[in-house]
Formats: structure tokens, sequence, C-alpha cells
């Protein structure tokens, strides 16, 4: 039986995640991403706000708690050494979406990975 399962995951035909589109409300969203990565953020100041903020929005929830957690990995990545890292969330309406926007006051991205920036999960 397990080999069977390896050989269909190899062929690309075993389904690990299926995509659970719904009603997300952002506020529980972040909030939970921020239980997962909590004691990251141990010794930054962070903070999120926005006029959009308790939205819903229409998105897979999992899927968006993994793109919170890679912004805001990456932003805690970029913050080491600095004195006083700071890291901002502002969740606002661009249009009829939404817009969330991670900022931190580290180093900056190095050209060499400016290519990778939109890389897709």
């Amino acid at each position: 039986m397990l080999g069977r399962s390896r050989n269909a995951a190899e062929a690309g035909t075993c389904r690990i995640h299926e995509h659970h589109v719904g009603a997300v409300k952002l506020t529980d969203v972040i909030e939970s991403t921020l239980l997962l990565i909590g004691d990251r953020l141990r010794g930054v100041a962070f903070s999120y706000s926005g006029d959009a903020i308790d939205a819903c929005v229409l998105a897979d929830r999992v899927r968006l708690e993994q793109v919170l957690i890679n912004l805001l990995q990456n932003a805690i990545d970029a913050l080491d050494g600095m004195p006083s890292p700071q890291i901002t969330m502002k969740v606002h309406r661009n249009g009829k979406r939404i817009a969330i926007e991670v900022a931190d006051n580290g180093h900056g991205l190095p050209e060499d990975l400016e290519g990778q920036l939109l890389r897709h999960l």
C-alpha cells in the first residue's frame, strides 16, 4: 500500500492539500499567524492596522496564513542585527481588493534576491 501511495505521489496524482476557498476574516488569520510565529517575534516591535483590518475576504485560509508567515519570517530575517527592530502590517482597500503590506526597518533586499521576490508558493 505504501509503495502505491509513494508512486502516486511521485506521478503527481496524489493530493496532499485540498484547497478550501471561503470567507475568511483577516483579523482571525493575522492572529493565528502571530500564534504560529510568535516566538520569532520576541524583541521585535510589531503592529498591524488599516481600514480593512476587519474585512472578510474570499481565500484559502491555510494558503493565506502561509503567505503571511513567509512575509513575516522574511521581515524578521531582515532585522538581524538591527538595534530597534520593527515590523508593521497594513491592511487596506485597493478598489475591490484588499492589500496587505508588510514593512520592516531592516537592511533591505540584496540585489541578487530581487528576481526571486514574486515566486509562487
